[in-house]
């Protein structure tokens, strides 16, 4: 049955607590393109480690909805902030606007007979509560590290050949390094300017991806309906990339010229940084400028979640050089800055800022 097409939009409960989050409840349809049902729950992060109970794990589940015993967190990008899709809640008595990239996705992941636990930022962070976010922005590394499972989604094909490219990585692993060269060369031959479409999706190059991409170390990659290891995805491209571009890997404006070297360089030091090193905030600024976002403090905010030297208020046990810097979206982005500047002359680090 179509959902009634007069009801309000969906309106966010506060959150309980500092380690409560709200997790989407995806209903079951036998068909893509059934109208999108959901439930958004709250459910207590500790709870979670804690046997089961309805009561306690599932606050405002509709009634059909199972206790959640677990959720999957999902790293995408957001696309263009036109919010044309419905994805209707509480028994279709409200709804949420959503884009069009949120919609195919949740499409893809939902399930035909059980009900799927997502965590995903668009919905389950009350967008326009600056407090909210400030806060559960502070925890994203908690909340994906606590995720039975982070997917990574790269969109629709679009028309490219991502099944080729993921056999093509498979059969990177398989094949003894003698006959490397031609592999890479009979697959550029074939499908010039697949790697380089595929790694300039925008999921690459999107600053939020980075905490995600380095926090998740064995996560499923979704390319419409197709699947590949992060790991061994992660893995293949930064081994060979080299040889994958020399051997004419090319753009898809430029088919019979190799990318640039200087875009070489560049893609092969940001899939290698995502791989999960140990960083520090300035170091990560440096490492990633060119990953993008929407909003400007973001910039800061996005990496604070895996920054060994940043931390909230006043510690005595933190080390001299370490950062103290907040989330707080009631500030405007000059602020932000300026805040976070001081805090690191503070922490001792004026002249490597000037250095950089």
């Amino acid at each position: 049955m179509e959902p009634p097409t007069s009801v309000p939009r969906y309106v966010y409960r506060p959150l309980e607590n500092l380690t409560t989050i709200r997790v989407l409840a995806l209903h079951t349809a036998p068909v893509f393109g059934a109208p999108l049902k959901a439930d958004i729950v709250h459910i207590d992060r500790k709870g979670l480690l804690l046997p089961a109970s309805p009561n306690e794990y599932d606050i405002d589940a509709h009634e059909d909805a199972p206790a959640c015993r677990s959720y999957e967190a999902v790293s995408y990008c957001w696309g263009e902030a036109t919010f044309t899709h419905r994805l209707w809640c509480e028994n279709d008595w409200s709804y949420l606007m959503i884009t069009p990239n949120l919609d195919v996705m949740l499409r893809r992941l939902r399930r035909p007979h059980k009900i799927r636990y997502l965590w995903i930022d668009a919905i389950c962070l009350n967008q326009s509560d600056d407090l909210e976010k400030s806060e559960q922005v502070q925890l994203m590394g908690k909340i994906y590290e606590h995720a039975r499972k982070v997917i990574f989604w790269m969109g629709e094909p679009d028309g490219e050949p991502i099944q080729a490219l993921y056999d093509y990585i498979h059969s990177i692993v398989r094949t003894d390094q003698a006959d490397l060269k031609h592999l890479h060369a009979r697959f550029s031959e074939k499908y010039p300017g697949a790697l380089y479409n595929y790694l300039h999706r925008p999921w690459f190059w999107r600053r939020w991806i980075i905490q995600e991409a380095i926090l998740a170390a064995d996560a499923p990659v979704l390319c419409g309906g197709l699947k590949i290891n992060w790991r061994v995805f992660l893995d293949v491209v930064r081994e060979n990339l080299p040889e994958m571009i020399t051997t004419g890997v090319s753009s898809p404006d430029q088919p019979t010229q190799s990318m640039p070297a200087q875009e070489v360089k560049a893609v092969i030091a940001h899939i290698s940084a995502l791989s999960g090193r140990v960083y520090y905030m300035l170091d990560l600024l440096t490492t990633f400028h060119r990953s993008a976002c929407s909003d400007p403090r973001d910039r800061l905010f996005a990496l604070r979640g895996i920054a060994l030297d940043v931390y909230d208020g006043i510690d005595f046990l933190r080390p001299s050089g370490d950062i103290s810097f907040a989330v707080d979206y009631s500030k405007p982005w000059g602020v932000v800055y300026t805040d976070f500047a001081r805090a690191c002359v503070e922490a001792g680090h004026g002249r490597h800022i000037l250095n950089k």
